[in-house]
């Protein structure tokens, strides 16, 4: 897993599964909110 993009345009199946279970248990409203921050800081 090392010197892996964080966001990559093709996920196989096994990375998309890790990805759901990752973020099952975080609130979109969180997620969305840590993006808008790191948008407005670049």
């Amino acid at each position: 897993m090392t010197g892996r993009p964080k966001f990559v345009l093709k996920l196989s199946t096994e990375d998309a599964n890790w990805i759901r279970q990752k973020f099952a248990n975080v609130p979109p409203g969180k997620l969305l909110d840590r993006n808008d921050h790191l948008w407005r800081r670049s």
